[in-house]
């Protein structure tokens, strides 16, 4: 009985995979939510995803001059994160998402500093968006990440603006 339970009735034929990995759809994961300008979002919120989400920026896209739109939980790493992002980052504009977990953007702001960075505030994801793209052009692009609470928000604001349906998420 249990061989029955672990064998699947028939292997999936190739042609079946390749066509669920083309139309798989992981939210918030290097999601690309526009070619032009180039805006990336990206659930990263500890210092490993940061890491790796730095190394396929730079694989990627690796001319591109990057405004970060950060803002995290406050239990989290957040120095390590930062000394993955500042340094692939031409501007950073920190925030905070509508979570009791978020961290304060002073203390965010301190940290960034303390690597190098230039700092603005924006008031909310929508807002450091909006900032953001004031500035986009062919050369640089708009990377934002931090949290799945910044990235869920990040993905709500940009179908507000291009008046598109909101994605389904469950990222609270």
């Amino acid at each position: 009985m249990l061989d029955v339970l672990r064998k699947p009735a028939s292997d999936p034929q190739p042609e079946a995979v390749e066509r669920a990995l083309r139309e798989v759809r992981w939210p918030a994961r290097i999601e690309v939510l526009s070619r032009e300008p180039l805006v990336v979002v990206d659930g990263a919120h500890n210092g490993e995803s940061a890491q790796r989400l730095q190394a396929a920026l730079l694989e990627w896209f690796p001319d591109r001059k990057w405004t970060l739109v950060f803002g995290a939980s406050a239990d989290k790493d957040l120095a390590a994160m930062l000394d993955a992002l500042v340094p692939v980052s031409s501007r950073v504009i920190l925030t905070r998402a509508h979570s009791r977990r978020a961290a304060d953007v002073e203390r965010l702001s301190e940290l960034a500093a303390e690597r190098g960075a230039l700092v603005e505030i924006a008031d909310g994801v929508a807002r450091s968006l909006d900032l953001a793209l004031s500035a986009a052009d062919g050369q640089s692009g708009v990377i934002i990440t931090g949290s799945l609470f910044v990235a869920a928000e990040a993905e709500e604001a940009w179908a507000a603006r291009v008046g598109a349906a909101p994605y389904e998420t469950d990222y609270d």
